[in-house]
């Protein structure tokens, strides 16, 4: 017998959960589909020798719906947040670690600039509109357009290296970073948008705590928490795959692990979904949510006529990237670590994309007296195969001299993520509408996932709730449908 279902999810990543917990919001009966052991994805937190290591994203932006749906799971109490020292981010440029600019402003009083970069910058605003359609820019035209070569150099690429392990000459300035892109679009000039928005931020900020101050007076003995207002960055104490993980227990129904998706068929407005390997599991849904990698929609057996049309998406490249875990002791590092991490531009010629503090961030990443920094190797621009020995042995020898190590670690790990980040690069609206039309073309259908519409955290989030709640509607609608019919018996019309 098969089962039944109003809407089917395959992929337990944070996407897939996020649209499995929203269809349920809905009242919608949901079977979620994963092909390995746990959830989360590419976040994986781990405990080893005291350290609470990350293999994927170690933090994420806050948001008023983040702060909402953590409200829902039961995670607010759990919510971490970086000192505010930790908004300093760090770059490389002649071998120094600078600061990183935090807004366009900044530009201006940075060291990691020239002067004559400086009056370049200055010269923004009067710089001519683009003489090319927008979707055939890349990052690195926009910017070099508006700012020139030395902003490029030390500033974007490497923002890019540290958000997609990308390279800003292919990625497109319409999806990555597409903030420079709308301040341009909005405003004529990235600069003067920029500061319009600090000024918006800043205002809202001082109306946040005037609002704050004044709930505090209203109760006396209260405490103003830090959490009632929105936190820029935050994670979890034990760690980023807290959050999938308390997804996966608010959700009605179990995750069915190790039970990839293999074979998917249409019949009669159903969805038929062939789950597992050896013994076969089958399942009919009114609705299909399709929250996997973009390089793994080709591993399904689809329909002949769906097949076709799918071999016509564009195929999206994904950055490979390690990720390497180093302990130390306090006393075995000479900088201060008092930031976010470090940023390796490309034009500086290292191994390493970059680093995280993360025991500077968040409390209870390592032992007392002790020290934990994360390595990122590889990215679009690697060539050859990259492995754990060679990421961990790379991030070694380019991180000692950069932050004063001596001595070897007391702990370290490295993970390699083969297909670690998708590249929105120039041309990428065309999978957008590539995927937009097989969807229109097999009502029921949505694909969902980190290639679409960005990389974050919290983008993965949003966009699974807005899938999870349209295949909801899509999947009651169909259910009430097929009622009226079974209904009508063999005589309906």
């Amino acid at each position: 017998m098969i089962e039944h279902v109003d809407v089917a999810v395959a992929g337990a990543g944070v996407t897939g959960l996020a649209a499995a917990w929203a269809a349920e919001q809905q009242g919608a009966t949901v079977a979620l589909f994963e092909a390995g052991a746990e959830c989360g994805g590419v976040i994986k937190s781990e405990n080893a020798d005291g350290f609470l290591v990350e293999r994927g994203a170690t933090s994420m932006t806050g948001s008023a719906d983040v702060m909402q749906l953590l409200r829902r799971l039961s995670l607010r109490d759990d919510v971490i947040v970086p000192p505010a020292a930790s908004k300093r981010r760090y770059i490389v440029r002649d071998g120094q670690l600078c600061v990183l600019p935090a807004s366009p402003p900044g530009l201006l009083t940075t060291s990691a600039l020239s002067w004559r970069a400086k009056f370049r910058v200055l010269r923004e605003p009067w710089v001519s509109p683009p003489t090319i359609p927008p979707e055939a820019e890349s990052l690195a035209q926009l910017v070099r357009r508006r700012f020139g070569e030395e902003v490029l150099d030390y500033i974007v690429d490497p923002f890019v290296n540290g958000v997609y392990a990308g390279d800003p000459e292919r990625l497109s300035s319409r999806f990555a970073l597409r903030m420079l892109s709308e301040l341009e679009r909005e405003h004529g000039s990235i600069l003067l948008g920029g500061i319009k928005q600090a000024r918006r931020r800043s205002a809202g900020n001082a109306a946040n705590r005037r609002g704050n101050a004044g709930a505090a007076h209203e109760q006396p003995g209260t405490a103003t928490n830090a959490l009632d207002a929105v936190p820029h960055i935050l994670s979890f104490r034990k760690g980023m795959q807290q959050l999938p993980q308390a997804i996966e227990a608010a959700l009605l129904r179990p995750v069915r692990y190790r039970q990839p998706v293999t074979e998917v068929a249409h019949r009669d407005g159903q969805w038929q979904i062939s789950s597992g390997v050896g013994t076969r599991h089958l399942v009919s849904a009114n609705a299909l949510i399709v929250a996997l990698p973009s390089h793994q929609l080709q591993n399904l057996s689809w329909p002949d006529e769906f097949a076709s049309a799918l071999a016509r998406v564009p195929s999206v490249v994904h950055a490979p990237v390690s990720t390497v875990a180093l302990g130390f002791q306090r006393s075995q590092v000479a900088h201060p670590l008092n930031g976010f991490g470090v940023l390796i531009p490309h034009k500086e010629q290292r191994g390493i994309l970059g680093a995280v503090f993360n025991s500077s961030m968040f409390a209870g990443r390592a032992p007392d007296a002790h020290v934990l920094i994360t390595c990122f190797v590889g990215g679009a621009r690697v060539r050859g195969a990259l492995t754990v020995e060679q990421a961990a042995q790379t991030s070694l020898s380019e991180l000692a001299p950069l932050v004063g190590l001596t001595g070897s670690p007391v702990y370290m790990s490295s993970h390699v993520w083969r297909k670690g980040i998708p590249q929105f690069n120039v041309g990428h609206e065309a999978v957008g509408h590539a995927l937009d039309a097989l969807e229109a073309a097999w009502p029921g259908l949505f694909f969902s996932g980190s290639y679409r519409t960005g990389v974050a955290v919290g983008e993965c989030l949003g966009n699974g709730f807005a899938v999870g709640a349209r295949a909801a509607s899509s999947g009651r609608q169909k259910g009430a449908q097929r009622a009226i019919l079974a209904a009508a018996g063999p005589n309906r019309l």
